[in-house]
């Protein structure tokens, strides 16, 4: 099937996507009135927002520049392009494995999971060099990581923010990451061409550490925050099972 036509059934499906989303109710759900956060909330907010919205634009900007020179990386060491195809399978596996683990999986620890693994994925992407089998499981092992980041984009505010803001305030706090989005495509071709494959991938490994570094920054005030509001009001709990969050479709 030529190339065309496959873009052609890509944006039937967008279509058939913005006519289901066109007939979802469209009133206003009434709530009760809230208390105004306390100012030390309100700044541990504030420090949330920031770094969920670096956070997500790192991986944005990691995930899709990646994913978009994937078969210059695959032949770059001399495996078939077929390989790519890994990425499906770990994106897929992964997701499966966090349906399958239920509530036993937090919002909080698959985030520290989550961006823990990026850089250790990426170094087995830089030993490549010495063992070309090892690019192999970099795709296979990105592609899982790729999978679980989208539960995380969407379940890790709920463990952050109130779940009444949840709406406003991510839809706000996702647009760098829709314009790294953009960006990144060019970027990472620029990088490949200055700095050459290997180069490239070493820049990516030190955005990870940045990741990791935000990620455990935003899951250690979240859990202290747990324990403020568990010792007030025993029956509350802000790390929620991700089963009871089911919002990680993209």
């Amino acid at each position: 099937m030529p190339w065309q036509n496959a873009l052609r059934i890509y944006a039937l499906f967008g279509l058939l996507s913005a006519w289901l989303s066109y007939q979802l109710p469209r009133q206003r759900l009434s709530s009760a009135a809230k208390s105004p956060a306390s100012p030390a909330t309100a700044e541990g907010d504030r420090r949330n927002g920031a770094r969920y919205a670096i956070f997500i634009a790192l991986i944005t900007f990691i995930s899709n520049g990646t994913s978009t020179h994937l078969p210059e990386f695959i032949s770059h060491f001399g495996l078939p392009v077929a390989v790519g195809m890994l990425w499906g399978f770990g994106q897929t596996g992964a997701r499966l494995g966090e349906v399958l683990a239920g509530p036993r999986v937090t919002s909080l620890t698959l985030t520290r999971f989550t961006a823990l693994a990026m850089p250790l994925c990426f170094l087995l992407g830089l030993s490549s060099t010495t063992f070309a089998g090892c690019a192999a499981g970099f795709v296979l092992g990105y592609g899982a990581i790729n999978g679980l980041v989208t539960i995380v984009k969407a379940t890790l505010p709920l463990a952050l923010f109130s779940a009444e803001s949840y709406a406003s305030r991510t839809g706000l706090l996702l647009i760098p990451g829709q314009l790294m989005a953009a960006v990144s495509p060019f970027a990472y071709a620029w990088l490949n061409h200055r700095l050459g494959i290997i180069g490239g991938m070493w820049v990516s490994t030190g955005l990870t550490l940045i990741v990791a570094g935000l990620a455990l920054a935003m899951v250690r005030e979240a859990g202290k925050a747990q324990d403020e509001r568990n010792v007030e009001y025993p029956a509350a709990a802000v790390d929620q099972p991700i089963a009871k969050n089911n919002l990680a479709e993209e």
